[in-house]
C-alpha cells in the first residue's frame, strides 16, 4: 500500500482517529467491509498477505 514510516508510527502510538481512517481506507482498497479488516478475517488463511487472493 505504500505506507510511510511516520504512518506506521501514528498507528502504533494509538492515534484512534487516524487508525480508524486507515482501516477504512484499507477496507476500501481491499474491497471488503471494514469489519473484515478489524477482526482479522481478511486476508483469509492461506491467502496472499499482500493481495488477499487465494493461491
Amino acid at each position: 500500500m505504500g505506507v510511510r514510516a511516520d504512518t506506521l508510527r501514528r498507528l502504533g502510538v494509538g492515534d484512534r482517529a487516524f487508525a480508524a481512517a486507515y482501516a477504512l481506507a484499507a477496507a476500501r482498497v481491499a474491497g471488503v467491509h471494514v469489519e473484515a479488516i478489524l477482526t482479522g478475517e481478511w486476508p483469509r488463511p492461506g491467502a496472499c498477505p499482500h493481495c488477499g487472493r487465494a493461491g
